[in-house]
């Protein structure tokens, strides 16, 4: 059975549910009976949050993989780096060109694929321990073994990888300068490199061939596809165009931070290390930088990467749950939201009066003999046609040129003392000494409304004093009469509590008004005030305990009132709840992804740092010849590890910190709410406390131990 709502895409499950309840709909009877389907409702609502979810999802795994590459490719090239002199006696005992390729394949592959079975193994095991976990988060069967798709996917990625990353040491083997190769009395360290071209030479630029061939396909593919997901109306494909769109930026910025790479070590460098540390160490270390660059440069884009794709994370993630909770809060309005159990759009939806009463006098009985903190209560009507059933209600210029189909209600004079005003934006608001919804109660008040920003712009009204026309229709077979009204502005809001209100008029085309102007609006349809509905009535108390109390009670009062099934009573504590469950789970994963990243760079750095010294031997036993004492030259190397880290680590800040301003500018744009971005302070002191740990650890063991020879000849040996 739940089978159908488990799997990954939302539109699949609307779709198999909608094909499984058609026919039974249109057997028993569409047209005589209301049906409902309140799983696929509570799916639709939240299938936003699955798409962003899964696009988060998808970035992790995405550059937890390009990590790896980058890793694996790191250690093949220090692999061969280190064994030149071994890759040219095999090449003089008549090794040819295949063999050496196999034998960087064969190297990776001899620690590719006791990963992949190990990692497998280690995959069921964890499974097998939060299986338990995730059913009772979930309320959902889940089978404990790995799925065929998840062995041939790692399958996939764990034999891929490493071909993918011998590609470079491959090319590297077979241009191998064999003169240079056999040369031991020469360090490997190249700290000038000449390119020396003969005139009218052709000359293939790949890396800028490879740009061009990828920015090409990229911009055809979203030219392709991003109006094929529009004209489809398909939002899954349209958020997989946003992360190809995302990933672009996220490499491209990887890519111009690197470009500043130098500039930054040296501020790094005189920043923290120049106003204490010698001069002679200060000097080494620039020159260790310079001389390593090629290498170093490898460990800068693994952790620019890392660090980048962590706090990109981190920030869509924060970013992600604070837009479902705002969202499940401005939609609430207070502590306590009583809205009605069927949809606006169904015959006979909203809270009725009689429920109204029964909540009122139960809250006015609770604010006299308990004496409830906070204790407030306030409401808005459903919309003229659902309020009246009308045929529709239309705002119009008063030359009918522009048209827009508004929600148009009513609300109560304390409406916003009671919701929420964190969800208020305010465009612009007419001077009153009243409040923004009492004003609407005032003298001159029947005439104005709050409307949306939007209609500033589609209407071109320049003044809040501008008019606009409020057309409603109601008839019958016979005939149709047409009441229309001017309205002036109260106030442009780009947002509010309960009410859409937004800048665009797809989102949220909204007027309120005052309970008499709504009447007046209908011509007075309803033959008493006991007729009117209502979209929400919101009630406000402070504090959780004081919250359930007053939920208890208003629940009893409903239930006396036998309109239990009419109405949802809901609060604000069960949506922080009930988000609890899905931030502990998704933590995990964010936890996983974060220590893993932090592993791969340092077994990057540890291998690129040990390249380092073990490469410059020979200019270690010169300074030590020349008096240079080991705690300096311990220095040296530690410090060099501790630059090339932290400006790593503030570009990939920086990286991160782009990424996430564009993710909370887009959330706000699709969620029309006032998401703030919260810089993170947290992950920075995080990073510079890991710089130096990592730096210590990468380095201090391999210079340590080349120091630890007794003789300098036999540093000078080690160069061979």
């Amino acid at each position: 059975r739940t089978d159908m709502y488990a799997q990954r895409d939302a539109a699949d499950v609307l779709a198999d549910a909608t094909a499984f309840a058609t026919p039974i709909i249109a057997t028993v009877g569409f047209n005589q009976v209301d049906t409902s389907m309140p799983i696929v409702s509570n799916i639709r609502a939240n299938r936003f949050f699955s798409l962003f979810l899964g696009l988060i999802l998808s970035l992790m795994i995405l550059g937890l993989g390009f990590l790896c590459i980058v890793l694996i490719h790191s250690l093949l090239t220090v692999g061969v780096e280190t064994r030149t002199f071994e890759l040219g006696i095999m090449r003089m005992v008549g090794m040819t060109r295949a063999m050496l390729s196999g034998y960087v394949v064969t190297g990776a592959l001899l620690f590719a694929i006791p990963a992949w079975v190990l990692g497998l193994v280690i995959a069921q095991i964890v499974f097998l321990l939060v299986v338990d976990l995730l059913q009772g988060a979930l309320g959902v069967a889940i089978s404990p073994l790995l799925t065929p798709d998840a062995i041939g996917y790692a399958t996939l990625v764990g034999i891929g990888m490493p071909l993918v990353s011998s590609i470079a040491p491959i090319v590297q083997v077979l241009a191998l300068d064999l003169p240079r190769a056999l040369d031991t009395n020469r360090s490997k360290t190249t700290a000038i490199t000449y390119d020396i071209r003969k005139g009218g030479e052709y000359h293939v630029s790949w890396e800028a061939a490879g740009i061009g061939l990828a920015m090409a396909v990229a911009g055809f593919l979203i030219y392709y596809l991003f109006p094929l997901a529009l004209i489809t109306f398909n939002i899954t494909l349209l958020f997989y165009v946003f992360f190809g769109i995302l990933m672009g930026m996220l490499f491209g910025l990887v890519l111009l931070t690197t470009s500043l790479e130098g500039i930054v070590e040296l501020a790094v460098m005189y920043l923290f290390l120049g106003w204490w540390e010698s001069p002679a160490v200060l000097k080494m270390i620039r020159m260790n930088l310079i001389a390593h660059r090629p290498r170093n440069r490898k460990t800068t884009l693994m952790f620019a990467m890392s660090i980048g794709f962590l706090i990109f994370l981190s920030v869509t993630f924060d970013i992600q749950i604070q837009s479902v909770l705002f969202a499940e809060e401005r939609a609430l309005g207070g502590s306590i939201s009583i809205s009605p159990a069927k949809a606006e759009s169904d015959d006979g939806a909203g809270v009725t009066f009689r429920v109204f009463t029964a909540c009122e006098k139960r809250l006015q009985l609770l604010e006299r003999d308990f004496a409830v903190p906070g204790l407030n209560w306030a409401y808005v009507t459903l919309s003229i046609p659902a309020q009246y059933n009308l045929d529709n209600a239309t705002t119009t210029t008063i030359g009918r040129y522009v048209s827009i189909a508004p929600f148009v209600a009513a609300i109560s004079p304390n409406f916003y003392d009671v919701t929420n005003t964190k969800y208020l934006l305010e465009k612009k608001v007419r001077d009153s000494s009243w409040g923004l919804a009492e004003s609407l109660y005032s003298e001159g008040g029947s005439s104005r409304a709050l409307v949306s920003t939007a209609y500033a712009d589609a209407f071109a009204l320049g003044s809040l004093d501008d008019p606009f026309v409020l057309e409603v229709k109601k008839g019958d077979s016979n005939a149709t009469v047409e009441i229309h009204s001017l309205v002036q502005s109260e106030a442009f809001l780009d947002a509010s509590p309960v009410v859409a209100f937004s800048q665009y008029t797809t989102v949220g085309a909204s007027v309120a008004m005052s309970l008499p102007a709504l009447f007046h609006r209908g011509d007075n349809a309803p033959l008493s005030v006991e007729n009117t509905k209502f979209l929400r009535f919101v009630v406000d108390a402070d504090g959780e305990s004081a919250t359930k109390f007053v939920k208890r009670e208003l629940e009893a009062a409903i239930l006396e009132a036998e309109a239990t099934a009419e109405v949802d009573v809901s609060d604000v504590y069960e949506t922080r709840e009930r988000l609890a469950v899905a931030i502990t789970v998704i933590t995990v994963f964010f936890v996983f992804a974060q220590v893993m990243a932090t592993f791969i760079c340092y077994f990057a750095l540890s291998s690129s740092m040990s390249t380092n010294v073990h490469e410059q031997a020979k200019e270690i036993g010169v300074l030590r010849c020349i008096g240079f004492r080991k705690a300096p030259m311990t220095r040296t190397y530690v410090w060099e590890a501790f630059v090339l880290v932290l400006a790593s680590s503030l570009l990939g800040i920086l990286v991160g910190v782009v990424m996430g301003y564009t993710i909370v500018l887009q959330r706000a744009l699709f969620t029309q709410l006032p998401l703030p971005f919260v810089f993170p302070w947290v992950q920075l002191l995080v990073v510079l406390a890991l710089s130096l740990v990592l730096a210590l650890m990468s380095s201090f063991g391999p210079i340590r131990a080349m120091l630890a020879t007794r003789s300098v000849s036999s540093i000078m040996r080690r160069a061979l």
